[in-house]
C-alpha cells in the first residue's frame, strides 16, 4: 500500500561533535520544538561579517552542484537553485553572479564547486511501509518515493563545497567544506530528527520547519554557505554556526589585528561584543556603551578592566 506523507513538522537539532565519523546517538523519541526558531537569521549577521572583516562585497559564481549519489530517486539531480538562493538571501554584501560571462567587470570573483556526495542507509527497522515524500516550499517543488521503516530510519547525507579563485586559477587552500547530516526519520510518529556533523558547525538549538528530507538539504546548504565564506573571506564563522572554532583562521586573523588601524579595531571589538550584548552596536569611535562592555567582558573573563586592545583579548571574542 501506497501512502502520500506531507510532513508538517521536524526537529532540527544541530551538534558539533567535531568528527564526521562518529556514530550519533539518537534519540528514541524526539521533541518536536514549537518555538519556530529560524535558523536562517545568521545570513544577516554573515552580512554583516563579510563587511567587518571583508570589508567589501565579496563576489560569487555557484557551479552546477550535482547529486553525485546513486540515490537519484531519492534526492534532485542538482541543487545549484538552492545554493544560489542561499548566497543571494544573505544580503548586499555578498553578490551572486548569474552570468559567468560578466565576471570581467569584478576584481575578485570566486567560483563555489561542490556536490551531493552521500545518501546512505545506515539503519532500518522494521520497514515496509511504502511513502511518496512532498517537499520544495519556494525552492521547486518536488515528490520522491522511498521505503520509511515504520519504527525508524537513519540516514547519511553529506554536501561538499570546494572553492576556486578565478583569478588565480586554483581552488583555495584550507577553504574546503564538508558537512554530514544524520536525518532520523520515525514514520510512525510522522517525525523527522536531524543531526548536523562537520568541520565548521553545530548547535545545540532546535528548530521546527516543515517538508522534510528537502529541509534537511537546505539546513545543510546554508550553515555550509557560512562556513565556506568565513574561510574564502576571513571571518569568524563559528561565532554564527556554532561550531569547532578554525584554529587556522583564528592565527590569521590575529595577527591581522595588529597592523589594523585604531578605528578598524574598534569596529571588529564593538561587532564582536554586539553579538553577545544588544546594548553595544559595531561603532569606529569609542562609546560609553562599547567602554562598559569591554571592561564588563574582561572582568567575566580573568583580564585586567582596562581598554587596552591586547591579542589575549581580540583573540577571546573570535573564540566566542
Amino acid at each position: 500500500m501506497r501512502k502520500i506523507i506531507k510532513y508538517s513538522t521536524l526537529t532540527l537539532a544541530l551538534l558539533f561533535l567535531g568528527c564526521t565519523k562518529l556514530t550519533p546517538m539518537l534519540p528514541s523519541d524526539p521533541k518536536i520544538d514549537k518555538s519556530q526558531t529560524q535558523y536562517s537569521a545568521i545570513r544577516d549577521d554573515i552580512n554583516s561579517m563579510v563587511s567587518v572583516f571583508y570589508g567589501k562585497p565579496i563576489n560569487i559564481i555557484v557551479d552546477g552542484i550535482e547529486n553525485k549519489t546513486k540515490a537519484r530517486a531519492e534526492l534532485p539531480a542538482n541543487i545549484s537553485d538552492v545554493v544560489n538562493i542561499a548566497f543571494n538571501e544573505i544580503g548586499e554584501n555578498v553578490n551572486t553572479i548569474a552570468n559567468p560571462d560578466m565576471v570581467g567587470g569584478y576584481k575578485q570573483v570566486y567560483i563555489i564547486h561542490g556536490a551531493i556526495t552521500e545518501f546512505d542507509v545506515m539503519e532500518e527497522r522494521n520497514s515496509g511501509l511504502n511513502t511518496d515524500i512532498e517537499g520544495g516550499n519556494g525552492r521547486g517543488q518536488w515528490t520522491t518515493s522511498g521505503e520509511l521503516g515504520r519504527e525508524s530510519k537513519i540516514t547519511n547525507m553529506t554536501i561538499i563545497f570546494n572553492p576556486e579563485d578565478i583569478n588565480k586559477g586554483s581552488f583555495i587552500p584550507k577553504s574546503s567544506t564538508s558537512n554530514r547530516i544524520t536525518i532520523y526519520q520515525k514514520s510512525n510518529a510522522n517525525e523527522f530528527g536531524f543531526f548536523i556533523f562537520g568541520s565548521g558547525f553545530g548547535s545545540n538549538q532546535s528548530i521546527t520547519k516543515s517538508q522534510g528530507i528537502h529541509s534537511s538539504i537546505a539546513v545543510l546548504v546554508d550553515l555550509s554557505v557560512a562556513e565556506v565564506l568565513g574561510k574564502v573571506a576571513k571571518f569568524p564563522y563559528w561565532l554564527l554556526t556554532k561550531g569547532k572554532v578554525n584554529e587556522y583562521l583564528l592565527n590569521q586573523l590575529t595577527e591581522k589585528f595588529l597592523d589594523d588601524k585604531l578605528n578598524q579595531k574598534l569596529y571588529k571589538i564593538s561587532y564582536l561584543l554586539a553579538l553577545q550584548d544588544s546594548s553595544v552596536q559595531p561603532t569606529r569611535v569609542m562609546t560609553p556603551a562599547l567602554e562598559m562592555a569591554i571592561k564588563s567582558y574582561k572582568k567575566t573573563h580573568g583580564m585586567r578592566e582596562n581598554l587596552h586592545f591586547t591579542q589575549e583579548f581580540y583573540r577571546s571574542l573570535l573564540g566566542g
